[in-house]
């Protein structure tokens, strides 16, 4: 059994998670969409990159590792020049399958190709920053290029990253948009992506969107520690069906384990495998509300055995500088259910009407959509949502955009925008994510002579900072996460924790009458509100809402008028409710009696 270079980055971070790739335990990443949507992009630079070193040969897997390891040994021997893709190494137990390596004479250059994007540009610490940022991926080349070495002592091995440049500016419309992306089933059984593109391949590689970035200086900071890694990890896999020879100490991070699956058996379960009943205890020590800090503090105690909350000492949690988290985590541990703080409703009675909850929807991409977008540097703006109260006592209205054509929507997302917020009022957001997409707008247009003047006049007076008018509250980082705790959130602070966490509680007849407009009130059998996201058609996440959105206009049905309608009312469904949700959570907490901390 070989360590492939995806079983090392997957498990450098915990061995036991080495164990349960290779015994095919369930994952929390099998369905993730995300994911999927990564490695349908991965798939499109892919193809970009074979068509940027053209002309190369690629080792087929049908055989497997053994014989696609020998046919790049026999390719080499016969050529002394060309480019291979999947070029194929093994050795000491490792085994690695090359993106693209080109050979010159005794020399293999080794090209790691990657979706991530790469400014060459950068200097000193913006550019260390960048380095750090790729830093997964060059422990993955370093991971193949000690690989190669070994296999091919001969050679002068030269590690590259093939990346994409975030500086190249699409000059052709709808590269994205013809790609199309299918999967393949070959004669022998094995499955892949085959990647077409429908539109002008010369134009596609014109806009240069890959850069090259040579490595090896770098590289050298990662080569030792990666295979002394990768020397323990196969150590391990010599004694496979052993999980002791995997087992990892417990830790915070478990709480974020992929094979956490609670809902499986635990021969199905990972994480029950290193925790074992002690990890279905209640109230469990992985709820608590933590940051660096408490994860930092409190692993020496869980590696020793703590895993229920209640039993942490309420000391641990405060400092010198104060309590850890705002105090939220001491909340848990004393058994709290539920605290709204008076500090908290001091800063909801600041707003001023008329009030807006407002929401942005987008989708940034390695590959550009649309003209004048760069890979990463750009967003498509396609969704926004508002509920609007003018006054106390006053209807709730609701205004919406969603860009529904295969055009670049950012202009027309902004207009009709500023257009609904006007120059007065509070905005309430639930998180930075709109104020940073309105200041990148405004970068991305401070040059452009056919800026409509107002709109960037108003938009500059929305800006959550220094140079803006300060009309934003941040619901989630200003007043949730800092002054709300109920039992039912336990860790989390998402609108789509705290939202079902708020409706276990009794609430205001406007938010009955609100759920119930909607068409979103049901009660279970014990008579509490379900969680309305659960009774949305279609689209439930920002995830699904980018996909969603990308198979709407690009996707293989989006020719069907009738697929890509039906598409458009599950977004806007779902955009409806998160800015509902806000309203709903507003209401609810300027309802509620606030408190004094009372630790």
């Amino acid at each position: 059994m070989y360590l492939s270079k995806s079983d090392y980055t997957h498990s450098r971070d915990c061995l036991a998670k080495l164990y349960f790739k290779k015994h095919k335990y369930p994952s929390r990443n099998d369905e993730n969409q995300y994911l999927m949507y990564q490695a349908r992009i991965g798939h499109m630079v892919g193809f970009l990159a074979q068509q940027t070193y053209a002309g190369g040969y690629e080792i087929p897997m049908e055989g497997g590792l053994e014989a696609a390891a020998q046919e790049t040994l026999d390719w080499l021997n016969r050529h002394d020049e060309g480019v291979l893709y999947e070029a194929t190494f093994l050795f000491d137990g490792r085994a690695a399958r090359v993106d693209v390596l080109r050979k010159k004479g005794k020399q293999l250059e080794l090209i790691e190709v990657k979706s991530s994007g790469f400014d060459p540009l950068l200097e000193g610490k913006e550019a260390q920053k960048q380095v750090k940022k790729l830093e997964e991926k060059l422990f993955d080349l370093a991971f193949q290029t000690g690989l190669v070495e070994r296999a091919c002592p001969e050679y002068r091995v030269v590690p590259k990253l093939c990346l994409m440049h975030k500086n190249a500016v699409a000059l052709a419309e709808g590269l994205y948009g013809n790609f199309l992306v299918e999967d393949e089933l070959l004669p022998s059984g094995y499955r892949r992506a085959k990647v077409s593109y429908l539109g002008d391949l010369e134009e596609l590689l014109a806009q240069e969107l890959l850069v090259e970035w040579p490595c090896a200086d770098v590289l050298v900071a990662y080569k030792e520690k990666a295979w002394a890694e990768s020397a323990r990890m196969t150590a391990a896999l010599a004694r496979v069906e052993d999980f002791e020879a995997f087992r990892s100490p417990k830790k915070m991070a478990c709480a974020g384990c992929v094979y956490r699956m609670m809902g499986k058996s635990q021969e199905q379960n990972g994480f029950a495998k290193c925790w074992g009943d002690a990890g279905f205890e209640q109230p469990s020590i992985l709820d608590i509300r933590k940051d660096a800090g408490v994860s930092k503090f409190l692993n020496p105690w869980v590696e020793e055995g703590l895993t229920r909350l209640d039993r942490v000492d309420p000391d641990w949690m405060v400092t010198d500088k104060g309590h850890r988290v705002f105090g939220m985590p001491l909340l848990q541990i004393k058994g709290v259910r539920e605290f709204w703080n008076e500090e908290g409703a001091a800063l909801l009675k600041e707003a001023k009407y008329p009030l807006y909850f407002m929401d942005f929807e987008a989708i940034r991409s390695a590959i550009p959509y649309h003209v004048g977008m760069a890979p990463y540097r750009s967003i498509v703006l396609f969704q926004w949502s508002c509920h609007k109260i003018s006054a106390p006592g006053a209807p709730l209205e609701h205004f919406e955009f969603l860009n529904t054509e295969a055009s670049y929507p950012n202009n027309r997302f902004m207009q009709s925008l500023t257009e609904v917020l006007g120059t007065e009022g509070t905005v309430f957001t639930w998180s930075s994510y709109e104020n940073t997409q309105m200041r990148q707008f405004l970068a991305d247009v401070e040059d452009d002579a056919q800026a409509d003047p107002e709109v960037l006049r108003r938009l500059e007076g929305l800006l959550k900072d220094r140079d803006g008018g300060w009309r934003q509250v941040d619901l989630h980082d200003d007043v949730v996460k800092r002054f709300y705790f109920h039992e039912a959130m336990k860790s989390q602070t998402s609108i789509k924790k705290v939202l079902p966490a708020v409706l276990k509680e009794a609430q205001p007849a406007a938010n009955i009458d609100l759920l119930a407009q909607a068409n979103l009130l049901e009660r279970n059998d014990q008579g509490e509100i379900t969680d309305p996201y659960l009774l949305l058609p279609g689209v439930k996440d920002g995830t699904q809402a980018m996909l969603a959105y990308d198979s709407m206009l690009y996707g293989p049905q989006s020719p069907d008028p009738s697929y890509a309608a039906a598409v458009a009312n599950e977004l806007r469904a779902y955009c409806q409710l998160d800015t509902l949700s806000m309203v709903l959570i507003y209401q609810y907490l300027q309802s509620k009696k606030p408190e004094v901390f009372p630790y």
